[in-house]
């Protein structure tokens, strides 16, 4: 039987155990918020060389005002992607939700602001509805919320009868095009006061905090092997990042050792 002996792979220098932090930040580049960030700052600087126009006050505040829809409906999702769910029917949902306000609007005569509030209040229905399937139905989201969209889709479509809805107030066509103080409009700053009220529910309330910790939660736990690998092993970075170091020969990162025994009289020993 054999001496025991730590692994060469445990007892790596500190070269070696220097060198997963670089890999890690390498391979952390493109992922999380920075790869989105990345890739937008490289839109713009295309876009920028390839039009003057780009960086411009108006274009700017123009972009601005195209993209609160989706702005406000990413500020929802933002939620659902925390927990690891996924929700494929927010934009059949929105259509729906228009196609509402328009049907309340012209044919059944009801001010602007209450078909708003109706329009608000058939995104909510649907929601529900996902959340009823996939909590209590045990539905995967994928599948609860792909059926949601089909049936969004599907009422959108028969409400209208497949035709645009036109013919809205002034005053209602005015929340996205006139400018508060000649910078902000309506929409804009609707999408500013939810993405502060967001924050500050996944900050400081004890729901969003659940939220946040739901996801936290899976990563700070770890197996006893793998505890046991990263207190024993110096070759793993604490971000669990070990690309280009070899593997160790057991999961503690030591090889196996044997009970105590007798020493050897002699170099050879018979076996039985």
């Amino acid at each position: 039987m054999s001496t025991l002996q730590p692994s060469g792979h445990a007892a790596a220098p500190a070269a070696a155990r220097a060198k997963p932090s670089k890999a890690c930040w390498e391979e952390q580049l493109l992922t999380g918020s920075r790869g989105p960030a990345l890739a937008l700052l490289v839109l713009c600087v295309a876009l920028t060389i390839y039009s003057p126009f780009f960086l411009t006050k108006d274009n700017l505040l123009n972009v601005i005002d195209q993209v609160t829809v989706l702005g406000i409906l990413a500020l929802g999702m933002t939620a659902v992607i925390i927990i690891g769910g996924i929700d494929l029917s927010v934009g059949a949902v929105l259509a729906l939700a228009m196609m509402i306000l328009g049907w309340l609007s012209h044919d059944g005569g009801l001010p602007v602001s209450l078909a708003v509030i109706g329009a608000l209040a058939a995104g909510a229905a649907a929601g529900a509805v996902n959340g009823v399937m996939i909590t209590y139905a045990r539905l995967p989201a994928f599948i609860a919320t792909l059926a949601m969209l089909s049936v969004a889709r599907g009422l959108a479509n028969v409400i209208t009868d497949g035709q645009q809805i036109v013919g809205f107030p002034s005053s209602f066509d005015s929340l996205s095009s006139s400018r508060l103080l000649g910078w902000v409009s309506a929409t804009v700053a609707i999408l500013l006061v939810l993405y502060v009220a967001g924050w500050a529910f996944l900050r400081y309330r004890a729901n969003g905090r659940a939220c946040t910790r739901s996801v936290a939660a899976p990563r700070s736990r770890a197996s006893p092997a793998s505890a046991r690998t990263s207190s024993r092993s110096p070759s793993t970075s604490p971000q669990g990042c070990s690309r280009g170091l070899p593997r160790p020969s057991s999961p503690c990162g030591w090889t196996r050792r044997s009970r105590a025994r007798p020493p050897a009289t002699s170099s050879t020993r018979s076996r039985p």
